[in-house]
């Protein structure tokens, strides 16, 4: 896949625990918004269990930035329970909306997609699989390819591109992305789908601008908006210790 990939006006992510689907919607959203100038953008946060690291906690920070955001009600937006924000089948059927949905992690994200499985086959769309091979059910090949599968079965709907994101933290060096990043790459080949793009955090994008200017797939440098302080703190120390 070279970078002439397009993205369609609605956009699914989807993913297991831990593989940064949430960081790449917001980013994917903010740049769609600001830096191509997409109009009536909106992300959805469809993740229903995951009480960290969740769309909702940067809503406001999104809609300064003219990114429209459907999150659960006020009365739950904290909460645990497994309720969806309001309109998002009339979102996903409104052709003039570009829309952006973090599915959730688990069964019950893609078993909650699957209640919109008929508007969504209505429409074009893409599903994207978020893969990072540094968490414990994307380790291998095999279990990239069984992630896939479960998540197709449970939602009812078909991946059509891989996004690889081949980071441990703020303390990834280069090797180790290239590397994890050829891994994620090989399923994608045996499972048939496109390398849609890999994500970098911007400093290690920086670091290494020219390496990734004639990269084999789009690149995109990504900033993190979800990891709580004490996360970050505990990267940089580990990163000393390397």
């Amino acid at each position: 896949m070279d970078s002439t990939w397009t993205f369609t006006r609605l956009v699914i992510i989807t993913g297991s625990f831990g593989s940064g689907k949430s960081e790449y919607a917001i980013n994917l959203a903010l740049e769609r918004a600001q830096t191509n100038c997409i109009a009536n953008m909106t992300l959805v946060d469809l993740d229903l269990v995951n009480a960290y690291f969740r769309v909702r906690e940067v809503r406001q920070l999104l809609e300064d930035r003219q990114v429209q955001t459907i999150v659960p009600r006020e009365d739950v937006l904290h909460s645990d329970l497994p309720i969806p924000g309001p309109g998002i089948a009339a979102l996903i059927k409104n052709l003039e909306m570009n829309v952006i949905i973090d599915v959730g992690g688990d069964d019950m994200g893609a078993t909650a997609l699957r209640g919109y499985r008929d508007c969504i086959l209505g429409v074009d769309h893409d599903i994207l699989l978020v893969v990072n091979p540094y968490r414990p059910f994307t380790h291998t090949i095999e279990d990239i390819h069984t992630m896939k599968e479960e998540i197709e079965y449970r939602s009812g709907l078909k991946i059509n591109g891989v996004v690889s994101n081949p980071n441990s933290g703020i303390s990834t060096n280069i090797d180790s992305l290239l590397a994890k990043h050829e891994l994620v790459n090989r399923a994608a080949e045996l499972m048939a789908l496109p390398m849609v793009e890999i994500l970098v955090y911007r400093d290690l994008f920086r670091e290494h601008q020219k390496l990734f200017s004639d990269f084999p797939c789009r690149v995109r440098p990504i900033d993190i908006f979800l990891t709580p302080g004490w996360l970050l703190k505990q990267q940089k120390e580990d990163g000393k210790k390397q």
